[in-house]
């Protein structure tokens, strides 16, 4: 006899395997905090301000242009005047990873400006009386060798922010021999490993445990215990450079590298600076700040230049720095021309 009731289960049939191909769309939640992310080619993350960026949203006017080369200017005159000792304003320009890895970018963006803000503020730079230091081309040099940002974070791999390093300590060895770049093959130990993901990861809401970073981390085989400024106990290598020892973000918050700090080493071969910087510095902050007599770094993000400091932590035998520096990013360029 047949049974008075059928389960489904001797019913239903093996459904057939399908795939679905998902475009992610955050039109509709989009950040109001200035920290909305973008999903590019093969779901590479970017800030959608980089995105600005890149495709000449927010470029200046011949007026603007104009008014910050006049700005940066009176800043070189005024260092000139206060001091008979030769003191020069650096600008360390590093471009956004679209600028040099486009091949993240969405498909079909429509770039329709000739040039963007960046290379705007590059050209006027090149005709102020400051030095200026351009990464582009040596990024483009490097990029298909080194990994110069990460894939999950907004900032420089620590082998991009070495370059910058570099190229800022070979243009200050061109008056201070001793403060030349540190090799990066003999004068580091590089580590590889897995962190967590990076800024661009958390902003966008994606498990950071699952979207991880593999980061090398460059650490300095010469000593980083020099003294800070005013007879602290901290040094150098006591100040952390992310929020943790497997976390790909930088610092924030207090007693760290992102603040405003001063160093004293007491080597009179090397030049004295200010330094006012974004938080791409942070990456190679402890190797910098070792190529200094007395720096002082200000607080990222914050880009006055203050001439007073420059001459507080000026060496004994001079009344002012040698060198103001100011390294800023693409995207944060803004805050330099004010």
């Amino acid at each position: 006899a047949e049974p008075l009731f059928r389960s489904f289960s001797d019913t239903l049939k093996e459904s057939e395997v399908r795939s679905f191909e998902v475009t992610y769309d955050a039109t509709a939640e989009k950040r109001i905090d200035g920290n909305g992310v973008t999903v590019g080619a093969n779901s590479y993350l970017l800030f959608d301000s980089v995105m600005d960026d890149y495709l000449g949203n927010n470029l200046l006017s011949q007026t603007q242009i104009k008014a910050f080369k006049d700005v940066v200017n009176a800043k070189c005159a005024n260092l000139k005047k206060r001091s008979s000792y030769p003191s020069s304003i650096i600008y360390v320009l590093i471009p956004d990873s679209a600028a040099i890895y486009n091949e993240r970018l969405p498909e079909n963006i429509d770039k329709t400006a000739y040039k963007t803000r960046y290379q705007y503020i590059s050209e006027a730079l090149s005709e102020t009386n400051a030095t200026l230091i351009d990464m582009t081309d040596v990024f483009m040099a490097e990029k298909d060798a080194h990994l110069l940002y990460q894939n999950t974070d907004s900032h420089l791999t620590e082998y991009g922010a070495y370059l910058v390093y570099r190229e800022l300590c070979n243009k200050m060895a061109e008056r201070f021999p001793a403060a030349a770049p540190r090799n990066l093959e003999t004068e580091f130990t590089a580590t590889t490993k897995t962190v967590l993901g990076g800024d661009l990861a958390y902003y966008a809401g994606v498990d950071r445990e699952v979207i991880t970073e593999t980061v090398t981390r460059y650490t300095p085989k010469f000593s980083l215990r020099l003294g800070k400024w005013e007879n602290s106990d901290l040094n150098i290598q006591d100040l952390a450079k992310y929020q943790g020892s497997d976390d790909a973000r930088l610092v924030i918050g207090v007693g760290n590298a992102a603040q405003r700090v001063i160093f004293k080493t007491g080597r009179s071969d090397l030049p004295c600076a200010l330094i006012y910087r974004d938080e791409n510095s942070i990456p190679m902050f402890d190797a910098l700040a070792e190529r200094f007599d007395t720096v002082m770094f200000g607080k990222t993000g914050d880009f006055v230049i203050n001439m007073t400091d420059a001459q507080r932590y000026s060496s004994a035998l001079h009344s002012h720095v040698d060198y103001i520096i100011v390294m800023v990013t693409e995207n944060n360029i803004a805050s330099i021309l004010k």
